[in-house]
């Protein structure tokens, strides 16, 4: 049955033993003008609901579909928009568990890891925060989309205090050439601080120790301080580098960060060329003479820290 008419010239079938064709198509009319008030309004609502309903569960645990984009409020102190799912999860450790320590993982490569406890169980619990659960400063301090929340407490009611620290893991999002740092919101001073970090490029993560068992995280980029694969050539025998991100001239202290013995070592060189290609995927190209004074040319590639000392003169 269509719903649809026409006002050109078509051929007409004749009845056959259904009355009026013109009658039955006003009939057709009526039939599809009654549908669509009456069942578009019904169909409506269920939609409605059925949104409001998924806005409004916090007990499903999912992974968020995209980030917390933190505006701010509008003169009549309206939050942003916040995704309707964001992560939320409670995991409860038996002592057995715990015994030997304990790493909880998420799908969303968020992880914390618990030193070994014994006598007592715990329950960690590990979400996304949306807008309005944190002060408008902490959100007006910072340009990062996503807040995680991280709670280590005995079901008891009793005080948990980590000996030694946990360790609390998120996803870092590139690039990649920038040190990304773990810092905590700082409810006495009201801002975030850092904690020492450590990317694993590998698995596009970076982790921090922290001597709490409750805090609220993000992730930031270190814009004087840079991460990720050094590599060698022949020049000028020199303490020398190719680097992109800085000009000619500037001073630069490269530090060794691979797992070898020779990891902590550093150099101090001058930027006398640009390069290497963003294509090669490499942060700097040591020269030589630089390379081997913090790691064995005969691997070619290692991953190294990088940090601006002064600029060019």
């Amino acid at each position: 049955m269509s719903c649809h008419s026409s006002n050109h010239n078509h051929h007409v079938i004749p009845d056959r033993g259904r009355g009026n064709p013109e009658k039955n198509t006003k009939k057709k009319r009526l039939f599809c003008f009654l549908l669509f008030v009456v069942w578009i309004p019904i169909f409506m609502g269920m939609t409605v609901r059925g949104v409001a309903h998924a806005q409004t569960t916090t007990s499903e645990t999912s992974t968020s579909t995209g980030a917390i984009n933190r505006a701010p409020t509008d003169d009549t102190g309206v939050l942003p928009f916040a995704p309707a799912k964001l992560f939320s999860q409670t995991f409860e450790l038996n002592p057995d568990q715990l015994a030997l320590g304990a790493k909880i993982t998420t799908t969303a490569t968020t992880s914390v890891e618990i030193p070994p406890v014994t006598s007592t169980a715990l329950m960690i619990e590990i979400k996304e925060l949306p807008p309005e659960e944190l002060p408008d400063i902490a959100w007006a301090s910072t340009t990062m989309s996503t807040v995680w929340h991280i709670d280590v407490k005995n079901p008891d009611g009793a005080i948990w205090l980590p000996k030694p620290f946990i360790t609390v893991t998120f996803p870092a999002e590139g690039p990649f050439y920038y040190k990304k740092i773990v810092y905590f919101w700082d409810g006495n001073k009201e801002d975030w601080r850092p904690l020492p970090s450590e990317t694993d490029f590998k698995n596009k993560t970076v982790s921090a120790r922290y001597p709490l068992p409750y805090g609220r995280f993000i992730v930031r980029d270190r814009a004087s301080v840079f991460e990720g694969i050094a590599s060698w050539y022949r020049w000028e025998n020199g303490n020398f580098a190719a680097f992109r991100f800085m000009p000619k001239k500037t001073t630069l202290k490269v530090t060794n960060i691979s797992g070898s013995s020779r990891h902590g070592k550093t150099v101090v060189i001058r930027v006398n060329d640009y390069g290497p290609e963003e294509w090669t995927r490499r942060l700097i190209d040591l020269d030589y003479y630089a390379y081997r004074q913090i790691g064995l040319p005969r691997g070619g590639v290692m991953p190294v820290r990088v940090e601006i000392l002064n600029p060019k003169p």
